[in-house]
This record gives structure tokens, sequence and C-alpha cells, in this order.
């Protein structure tokens, strides 16, 4: 179970000021958690381990933050990685990882509708009339309570793409 507990919190906080230059870095905190602090995080650990990137290092030494993955997918969809940003946001929704929370489906959610705009958007600009057709369809078999406002507008656009 990845629930996230006191000691991962105090660990992510530990290697959060850490990672800060040595003027921001706030030495209070290394003294404050004493020996609890010394058994979660020795200081120094993450410019030793050579991950360049401080979200990275916390998924992968610490634990799977519910914050962290969702810049990760919203990383991913600046960077044009959309396989990555869906993968990321499903990955997020295992029930392993964060039991009885809705967020990471809520989310999840979040991600696909914003493919599917993407999705549909990127038919209607080449051209591609009948699979915006079929991707419209496709999302008008969902409750239309769950979809955003702007791509009930894309759908119904590329729903009419076949009568008008």
């Amino acid at each position: 179970m990845h629930s996230v507990l006191v000691d991962q919190f105090i660990h992510r906080i530990l290697v959060e000021e850490d990672a800060k230059n040595s003027q921001e870095r706030n030495e209070e905190l290394f003294h404050a958690s004493a020996d609890a602090g010394v058994k979660l995080y020795r200081k120094g650990d993450f410019a030793e381990s050579k991950i360049s990137n401080l979200d990275v290092y916390l998924l992968k030494k610490v634990c799977i933050f519910p914050d962290i993955i969702e810049r990760k997918v919203q990383r991913h969809f600046e960077e044009g990685d959309h396989v990555s940003a869906l993968i990321t946001g499903e990955f997020y929704t295992k029930k392993e990882h964060f039991p009885g929370f809705a967020r990471p489906f809520v989310f999840n959610a979040e991600v696909l509708l914003r493919l599917v705009v993407a999705y549909l958007a990127s038919f209607l600009r080449v051209g591609h009339n009948v699979e915006a057709k079929d991707a419209a369809r496709g999302a008008l078999k969902s409750p239309w309570w769950t979809l955003e406002e702007r791509l009930v507008c894309l759908t119904l656009v590329a729903y009419n793409l076949e009568y008008g």
C-alpha cells in the first residue's frame, strides 16, 4: 500500500529543503527532525543520486505523491507526449496507491477528456471528418455530465459533420 504516511511527508520535506541552494535552505528543518530525520534522509543524498529532477527523485526514492504524479502528467502534455500522459494518469488510479480516494480517478477522467478534445480537434484540423465523427459518437455515448463544455461543443460539431 502506498498511502502517504507522516514519515514520507517528513522525508519529502527534507529532500526538498536539501535540493534548494544553500542560501534558501532552512537548516532548522534538519535539526528539528533530529533522529527521525536522520533515519529517513541523509543530507546530500539527492545530489549524490545524480537524478536531476526533484519530482523523479521523490517518486523513486520516497513515495508516490498525488501532486507529483499530476505534475508529471502535465509535463507530458506540455512536451506533446500524450501516450506517457495517458499511461501515467492510468498508473495513478491503481487501487494500491491511494485506496479509498477518488482524486486519482477524477484526475484520470480529466486526462482522458483532454486527450479526446485534442484527438477531435486534430481530426477536424486536418479534414478527417469521418474519424472525427466516429470519435464524437464514442464521446457522446458517455454521460454528458462528465464532458467538459468545450468537449460538448467539439463533439456536437464533429457529430454534425455528417448532416451539415
